[in-house]
């Protein structure tokens, strides 16, 4: 369960998707964008739907807590829903539809680092691919955290997971 937002809280509705991807662009650092329920037409386009987060410490999260009750919905048409540059930056309780490559990436450039990305429960509806995986030099590869206790040390295709871990479901070997 998380914790109760801190610092700068932002609500957002369905009514407001046009303008969420500005939303994100401007939350400085410590910003909670509170999601209302509902569907969020995430359609147009990379250029004008794509939420890139380059700031750190900015999470995107439910205001319910019911990741089924909030779709963001890329049509086919909206390339990533999501796109994380940044450390410390936390998506949780929201379901992403429909997006033409990915519905979340997550990248640290060619010379940049990322770290703490934290993906909580998080709905992934018809990814195009049909699988969710780590592009070579993501820089979620070996950013996890290794929770201790309870903890598999397999990833969701059998592999053995590296140490640290990958940020995901799936180790990139």
């Amino acid at each position: 369960m998380l914790p109760a937002p801190e610092g700068n809280v932002v609500q957002v509705g369905p009514g407001q998707a046009g303008s969420l991807r500005q939303i994100v662009l401007d939350a400085p650092p410590h910003t909670t964008i509170l999601l209302s329920d509902g569907l969020y037409q995430m359609d147009g386009g990379d250029s004008s739907s794509r939420l890139s987060f380059y700031t750190p410490d900015v999470t995107l999260r439910s205001a319910s807590g019911n990741p089924a009750a909030i779709i963001l919905d890329g049509g086919y048409v909206t390339g990533e829903i999501i796109s994380i540059a940044a450390s410390r930056v936390t998506i949780a309780e929201i379901s992403l539809r429909r997006a033409y490559y990915h519905p979340i990436h997550v990248t640290g450039g060619e010379t940049a680092s990322i770290e703490g990305v934290r993906i909580y429960r998080v709905q992934i509806e018809d990814p195009p691919a049909g699988d969710l995986h780590l592009t070579a030099g993501s820089g979620a590869q070996n950013s996890g955290v290794a929770l201790g206790v309870g903890t598999c040390d397999e990833d969701i295709d059998g592999q053995q997971r590296a140490a640290p871990p990958d940020v995901g479901a799936d180790e990139r070997l």
